[in-house]
Formats: C-alpha cells, structure tokens, sequence
C-alpha cells in the first residue's frame, strides 16, 4: 500500500482539534464528486473555498490506488456534519455516479480499511449516504464500501 502523507503540505487555515484514538468509531467514505483528475492540491484549494480548515477527510485515493493522507488521523474531519468526531474520512477522487470505482482504487480503499481495523480495532464502516441526506460516494461509489464491508466483516 502506497501512502503519500501531503498533511505537512496541506496546511490547515486554523489550528486542528485532536481527539484521542479510543474515540475514534466510524470509517466513512466519500467520493470527491469531482473529476479523477483532481489533484489533492485542487481538493485542499476547494474545501478552504468552502471554509473547511483544510482538505476535510483524511485520505484521498486516486483511480490508480495511490493514497494520498491529507489530515492528521486524529485531527476531526470535515465530512459527516453532526458526525465529525469519531470518524476517520476516505474519499476516492472522482465522481462514482458516473462511472465504477477502479479495481487499483478499490484494493487501495480496501488495504487502506483493514490497516485501520488493524490499528484502531473494530470500527463501523459507512457510507457518508448512510450517515446524512446525500448521495454521497455515488451508486458505484456505495457498491464498493459494500464490498468492502463484506470482506472486512464490519457492521
């Protein structure tokens, strides 16, 4: 699993607020519903436009599987309003409405997973769709955190 860390880079507006790893509940994704080509520059440059203290999830994966870690993993996010706290935020770039998760994207986002169940032990596995009114990761986008859900076991 490659890993590029840009949260040195990717410098928050205003000082993050950290919480501590017990608290840490949920993985959500997301898709950036933007085109793949989307560079986590162009990502950060649009959620500051938004007023988010930077990029709001923790990770980025592109179509090629290279994840790209963008905010510090305990530092909240900004991607589930009202469910913030607790939750570690992956989002693949792109719009998964419009086409299939790429099979790189989808081993990525799933390695990813496992790392993280690894480390923080069991944690539930959602789609940002199942947590707020939206669409969000896209219909091919849910298929694949379906998928994944299945093959980790999570709930």
């Amino acid at each position: 699993m490659k890993i590029v860390d840009l949260t040195r880079d990717l410098l928050p507006s205003r000082p993050y607020v950290f919480i501590k790893p017990e608290e840490i509940k949920r993985i959500v994704f997301h898709h950036t519903a933007s085109p793949k080509s989307m560079t986590p520059y162009e990502i950060y440059v649009d959620h500051k436009s938004r007023g988010w203290n930077g990029v709001g999830y923790h990770y980025l994966i592109r179509s090629n599987g290279v994840i790209y870690k963008t905010r510090p993993i305990l530092a909240i996010p900004a991607c589930v309003e009202r469910r913030n706290t607790g939750s570690i935020c992956i989002a693949w770039i792109g719009h998964y409405n419009k086409y299939d998760v790429s099979q790189s994207a989808f081993y990525a986002a799933l390695e990813l997973t496992e790392a993280l169940l690894d480390h923080y032990g069991k944690l539930a596995i959602h789609a940002h769709r199942e947590l707020a009114q939206t669409g969000c990761p896209g219909r091919y986008g849910y298929e694949a955190v379906k998928k994944i859900r299945e093959i980790v076991k999570g709930v």
